[in-house]
């Protein structure tokens, strides 16, 4: 492991223990604490179990989740501890009061959560962190296996290659992400395959998360010409890494540098998930810059290419990549299927 990796990895543990810390400027209890995540977790329905309240349960759900033990027993007997030390009424360390309070937690309330967490810190970004000081924002995705129950199998079908009953149900999630801050700002969870289940129309049901002058990155499955008509009428940007099956002739289109254009993209036929009414809603043509760097090829909505040179965008587009790297644990699947319940102690 390179020096690099490990002052990385030294920081994010470094950034826990301080969450996990009630002294520290930036802690859950402060975070929680707030009006707005009071409001929300107050709109949850009631629980029965008066010790794990619907703060104490998402409370205790994430320290679980950050800590090196993952499990419900050893989460449960933090709490135990906890109490013997307070001197109050000793706790039983039976996990299973705590997992059904952690079963009760509404998903919607849980998403209002990270969206409230994500935008409010994004806000409070000094100017000099967002580049051309606009806010900048990553697509990802990816899926996880879940418990294999009944109804999961109903919500998310497994593999197709799997037998029946051999399985587990597979889920897709999609995550938009502040690079700014390194926020999630909203995510769609949906089924593996089916009809709407793909990335990009996981995409388009959280697509008001993304605001005019937000600068978005993504991999090669999300720049199709519906996504940057998109961004062009909300009047945000999007560096994207070119399509593998599309042609990139930049002999054609009005030149602006050598391997650096504006070409037009015709709208193609209407996507059988989309209504025809959503379909003529979009333009015929579109104006989109490709342009190569190093042998990739990457398409944008950065028309201005004095102001805004191909290897600059190249270079905030290689950010998406770093973070990627650096972060691959909030997209790791046993960590989702952790954050859902999914996984057995």
């Amino acid at each position: 492991m390179d020096s690099n990796k490990k002052r990385t990895l030294a920081q994010i543990e470094n950034q826990k223990q301080h969450l996990l810390a009630e002294n520290c400027d930036i802690s859950l209890t402060k975070i929680l604490d707030a009006e707005r995540y009071q409001s929300i977790l107050s709109e949850c329905r009631e629980f029965r179990d008066r010790m794990y309240t619907p703060i104490k349960t998402v409370f205790l759900f994430i320290k679980q989740v950050l800590n090196t033990d993952k499990s419900c027993r050893k989460a449960v007997a933090g709490v135990a501890v906890e109490q013997l030390s307070a001197k109050k009424k000793p706790l039983s360390t039976n996990t299973g009061p705590y997992c059904k309070a952690r079963k009760r937690l509404p998903e919607e309330a849980v998403r209002e959560l990270v969206k409230e967490t994500g935008s409010k810190a994004s806000k409070n970004t000094p100017v000099q962190w967002r580049p051309f000081g606009r806010d900048l924002k990553v697509f990802d995705g990816s899926t996880a296996k879940m418990s294999d129950t009944k109804e999961n199998q109903k919500v998310f079908p497994q593999h197709k290659n799997q037998k029946k009953g051999a399985g587990f149900p597979i889920a897709r999630f999609v995550v938009v992400m502040s690079l700014t801050i390194g926020t999630v700002i909203d995510y769609a969870i949906g089924a593996y395959k089916g009809k709407g289940t793909g990335e990009s129309s996981l995409l388009r049901s959280i697509l008001t998360c993304i605001v005019k002058d937000d600068i978005v990155l993504g991999d090669r499955y999300f720049p199709n010409f519906f996504l940057m008509a998109d961004l062009i009428k909300i009047g945000a940007d999007g560096i994207f890494r070119g399509q593998g099956q599309r042609h990139y002739d930049f002999r054609s289109g009005e030149r602006l540098g050598e391997n650096d254009h504006i070409v037009s993209w015709e709208k193609p036929y209407k996507p059988a998930w989309m209504t025809q009414d959503e379909y003529d809603f979009y333009p015929d043509k579109i104006k989109i810059r490709e342009f190569k760097v190093a042998g990739n090829v990457y398409v944008t909505t950065f028309m201005n290419a004095k102001k805004y040179h191909k290897k600059e965008l190249s270079s905030i587009y290689a950010v998406k990549m770093l973070s990627r790297h650096s972060n691959k644990q909030w997209l790791n699947p046993s960590l989702f299927n952790k954050l859902n319940g999914n996984e057995n102690d």
